[in-house]
């Protein structure tokens, strides 16, 4: 499956309304699953684990599980590492049995464990697979009895989960009966990945007048998660609200947004605040004869620049 994480900045304008026109930016999230396998187990293989994650239904991951005293061998059991280039809430997946499970039904899973983990690269996630530190389990199933004895069929998968990981083990502990073979086997587990949504970016333009104006970012719909913090310099992103203009000038407001099993994206927008015009019929400023170059209302108020100063219209001079 592929998933597209797409942030279009749609600028749109209405009276007394501006923004940056850009062209609507694309950010996408890895291909196909959004995993990549960081390691698997040791054990015999014919199919290897990559098929878990392949969207076919014809393929399949086995491998073989490894007993010592009537225990799972922690150094040849089932075991896959995995990774997303972004941190996602793992809450749910689906299991699609083989496509031989009817005659192989013994190598479906009975027990197994899913755990989250935080680690800094896929090295320290690794060496980390038979200690357990750093991993938590999110989820334990003990002798199941939902996977059918049927090919192909899909299995939801539903437990308690809050927390953001970017490493996820699952740890295959026992099949539904050794068999004489002590194998496992899987032909799918598949996620469902948070879905498209669009942000919609507006900067303001227009005369003073009294208000205070900010940018507007809004998303096209309700996201879990999701948080826009704002920023006056592009680096300093503190605000949880955008920053709001009262006087004449431009303004950039940057801003950064995020939610679980996404990019980070970040952006900017303006707010332009412009004098009011000038009105005509104005006399010039009596008494010393100098010329009268710009008559400006700046801030509710009438001013006349002459000469590179700034005066108000009965002659003082602003400082």
């Amino acid at each position: 499956m592929k998933r597209f994480f797409i942030f279009a900045l749609l600028c749109v304008a209405a009276q007394m309304m501006w923004a940056d026109w850009n062209e609507p930016r694309i950010y996408t999230q890895e291909a196909a699953t959004g995993v990549s396998i960081v390691a698997s187990t040791t054990g015999k293989c014919f199919h290897p684990v990559s098929n878990l994650f392949d969207g076919n239904k014809s393929t399949k991951w086995d491998s073989a599980i490894k007993y010592k005293d009537g225990k799972v061998d922690i150094d040849k059991f089932g075991y896959i590492i995995f990774a997303a280039k972004v941190p996602f809430i793992l809450d749910h997946y689906t299991l699609t049995t083989g496509d031989d499970t009817k005659d192989n039904w013994w190598r479906n899973w009975k027990t197994w464990t899913v755990y989250g983990g935080s680690f800094e690269d896929d090295a320290a996630a690794t060496a980390a697979l038979t200690t357990n530190a750093g991993w938590t389990a999110v989820q334990h199933v003990e002798n199941d009895s939902l996977l059918p004895q049927e090919n192909c069929v899909d299995v939801l998968y539903e437990f308690s989960n809050s927390t953001s990981y970017p490493y996820y083990k699952l740890h295959v502990e026992e099949v539904v009966e050794s068999h004489g073979e002590h194998f496992q086997q899987m032909s799918e587990m598949s996620f469902d990945w948070p879905e498209d949504f669009t942000l919609s970016v507006t900067g303001w333009e227009g005369v003073y007048n009294s208000v205070t104006h900010g940018i507007h970012v809004t998303p096209s719909r309700e996201v879990p998660g999701l948080k826009i913090r704002y920023s006056k310099d592009g680096e300093d992103y503190s605000y949880t609200s955008t920053p709001t203009f009262l006087f004449v000038g431009e303004y950039e407001v940057y801003f950064r947004v995020s939610a679980p099993g996404y990019y980070d994206v970040n952006g900017s927008a303006k707010v332009v605040i412009k004098d009011k015009e000038t009105p005509t019929g104005v006399e010039e400023v009596t008494g010393d004869g100098l010329q009268v170059t710009e008559k400006i209302f700046r801030d509710g108020q009438l001013f006349i620049n002459r000469d590179g100063k700034t005066y108000t219209v009965t002659g003082t001079e602003v400082r």
